[in-house]
């Protein structure tokens, strides 16, 4: 339901739209169109974003069979911005999975992690004509009360449950830079390790990204890049750490002011990890600015 009432307010926005001018950023005199965690911080910002992603994960084999999972995600988040450079952005959904193993397929809807970020700007500045932001960044997250489980009142094994069941922490930094029609956005942060209420252990982490926007006019803009991710591995498993890289591409399109529409597609190029191979990724999402 959730998938239809996005996609039938992309359309009706589409048909009804004159050429947009995205801009509740104009008065600060950027009109980069950026997604929800990187757009400029300015006070009395309230930005509203809900997506859609479709994504898949492979399991070991257990001899010839191949256990997998694929997710469907639907998500909505609210950024404030109080004062001038400092935004929170409040995160929450719904997950679906349809799991593959051994035995017959296993249908789960649950609630995922909550996630709260804080974004703090140390740098705003124009040197050449081109902009420069550069932000500090916080966040932890922390599983829903309730989880699915099993007939028998287990916890969900593999990927069968939408949360990941542990209380995580994060911090990094977000760094934009440019002018339209070109900018870039790069982005890091470490996440701390965390046992999961289930016993599973998730090592420590580090992400990592790196996109280059060309936006040809005031209403479109492309971006590609790579994203990165390397995590340690509890001792049992063959391998002291995971790796995965993906090519990913984004297209927004303002279809009417302040109202962006992205499509979002990542796909593996580089991965090493003894639990699982990643599928491709699909996101659609809304982001509107109050």
């Amino acid at each position: 339901m959730t998938l239809r009432i996005l996609l039938f307010s992309i359309c009706l926005a589409a048909a009804a739209a004159p050429p947009a001018v995205a801009c509740a950023a104009c008065a600060c005199g950027d009109n980069t169109l950026t997604t929800l965690g990187t757009g400029q911080s300015f006070a009395g910002r309230v930005r509203l974003f809900t997506s859609v992603e479709l994504r898949s994960e492979r399991y070991p084999d257990v001899g010839r069979f191949s256990p997998g999972t694929i997710g469907f995600d639907e998500r909505v988040a609210v950024a404030v911005t109080p004062v001038d450079g400092f935004t929170l952005t409040l995160s929450g959904g719904l997950g679906q999975r349809r799991t593959q193993t051994v035995g017959p397929v296993l249908y789960t809807l649950g609630p995922l992690d909550t996630s709260l970020e804080a974004r703090y700007e140390v740098l705003t500045a124009r040197w050449a004509g081109l902009w420069h932001r550069a932000s500090v960044t916080g966040a932890v997250s922390a599983p829903p009360a309730l989880h699915p489980r099993d007939k028998k009142g287990r916890p969900l094994a593999l990927g069968a449950d939408p949360s990941l069941g542990a209380h995580r922490a994060a911090l990094g930094g977000l760094y934009v830079g440019g002018r339209a029609p070109l900018s870039v956005f790069a982005s890091g942060r470490v996440e701390a390790g965390a046992l999961a209420e289930d016993g599973r252990v998730f090592g420590p982490a580090v992400h990592g990204s790196g996109l280059v926007a060309f936006q040809p006019r005031s209403d479109v803009a492309v971006m590609g890049g790579a994203e990165g991710r390397v995590e340690a591995h509890a001792p049992n498993l063959l391998r002291d750490r995971s790796v995965l890289v993906t090519a990913t591409v984004v297209l927004a399109w303002s279809v009417w002011t302040d109202v962006l529409v992205t499509l979002t597609s990542r796909a593996p190029v580089w991965e090493a990890d003894d639990r699982l191979r990643s599928g491709p990724s699909l996101t659609a999402g809304v982001v509107l600015d109050l």
